[in-house]
């Protein structure tokens, strides 16, 4: 994440900043639903609690998006040694993975797709273990994920399928195989439940990503486009996945990560599916697909640890070299880059202005909430309607009030 930092890398998106803006807000005045919108409220709850403790500026909400990013990034070594992977080989998969450059943006960014899918990608893992245990730990992350990221979904129902199907054949164990099911199940029952109460509609959420999918023009145009992009971003951001992958299926060991490879599966099918219904994410789908990724590339080096002699050195020798190519080579188009994203003056006026009073933003488009963010302090400001002509010196333009 160091590394990504001195290459350049600030933000995804702009929606880095809102939601930055809007843990502020939680911090200020705690609430349910912190957003209010379609976003998940998880991510908002820990970041805004982190913030009544060490402030609400711009520098805490990146160190919480680190701290996170990094516990997060554990989570599938910890569950490939449950399942009782070497610890050189858990440690090799999931370093590989998380030094794929999106993995490592996402883990820096303040937003929890990094961490959100690390634990998704962990609890995957898991229902390769016959314990139930570890579908009651697998149960506990979805139900984390699903209070992140829509594409965490599937894999809660996924691991409910699994707990409920082990119920069924067990007589010892049932009641905990229950439980897990129940458990994998709440994150997306509760939130259809909180929008059914606050808005009148369970998937209320769907239908505000649809809308700002469709008015923002930048869905795929075609059908054969929208069925390709997931499956051929999964490809060209994180070839290693792909890679795990193909040797998963050509491997005499595949049926050890069949399950869990099946619920990254369900991810891709499920992403597609929005996509097709304009219920995807509106820009970068390489951020919904890290969950699969990561289950990809551990099983693929774990898969090729197994066969032992000459490939078993064949992989070590391009893993460590993977992991230095990933850190010197991979990161010089970072998210965010390029004058057009360039936030720093935006981020620079925020600053000048924390001590002043309340304030009129007249944002172009999204690039106001850096400045709002850097400002720490967004009760402090009203938004105008957006003048939306090119970001510049007068663009977004602030007023005392």
């Amino acid at each position: 994440m160091a590394l990504a930092a001195r290459a350049g890398f600030s933000h995804v998106s702009d929606d880095d900043y809102a939601r930055t803006v809007i843990a502020q807000q939680f911090a200020h005045a705690p609430r349910v639903d912190p957003s209010g919108t379609s976003w998940l409220p998880l991510p908002f709850w820990l970041s805004g609690a982190s913030m009544m403790v060490l402030g609400r500026s711009l520098a805490a909400a990146r160190a919480c998006a680190w701290a996170f990013g990094a516990l997060g990034s554990l989570a599938p070594f910890f569950a490939l040694r449950y399942l009782q992977i070497a610890t050189k080989w858990a440690a090799i998969a999931a370093l590989l993975s998380a030094a794929a450059p999106w993995s490592v943006w996402l883990a820096s960014a303040t937003v929890p797709d990094g961490w959100a899918a690390a634990l998704t990608a962990a609890a995957l893992l898991l229902t390769a273990s016959q314990a139930p245990r570890g579908l009651a730990a697998a149960a506990a992350l979805v139900l984390a994920g699903a209070l992140c990221r829509y594409e965490v979904w599937p894999a809660c129902a996924f691991v409910s399928l699994v707990a409920l199907v082990r119920a069924w054949s067990s007589r010892t164990d049932r009641a905990v195989l229950v439980a897990s099911a129940l458990i994998a199940a709440i994150g997306p029952a509760s939130w259809m439940l909180w929008n059914a109460h606050a808005h009148g509609d369970p998937l209320h959420f769907f239908a505000r990503v649809s809308a700002f999918r469709q008015a923002s023009g930048d869905a795929p145009r075609t059908v054969w486009a929208r069925v390709a992009q997931y499956p051929a971003a999964l490809v060209t951001a994180f070839p290693e996945a792909a890679l795990g992958a193909a040797l998963c299926l050509v491997s005499s060991d595949r049926k050890r990560f069949a399950l869990p490879l099946a619920g990254a599966l369900a991810i891709v099918c499920f992403l597609v599916w929005g996509d097709l219904k304009d219920g995807a994410p509106t820009h970068h789908p390489e951020r919904a697909l890290g969950a699969v990724a990561i289950v990809a590339t551990c099983a693929g080096v774990v898969v090729a640890s197994r066969a032992g002699g000459a490939l078993n050195w064949l992989v070590t020798g391009p893993a460590v070299a993977a992991l230095v190519a990933l850190a010197v080579l991979r990161f010089r188009d970072p998210p965010g880059a390029g004058a057009a994203e360039d936030r720093a003056p935006q981020i620079a006026v925020g600053l000048s202005l924390r001590s002043a009073g309340s304030l009129t933003v007249t944002p172009c488009n999204y690039e106001h909430f850096a400045l709002i963010a850097a400002l720490s302090a967004p009760e402090r400001v009203s938004i105008a309607p957006p003048s939306r002509p090119r970001v510049g010196a007068t663009c977004p333009r602030v007023e005392r009030r």
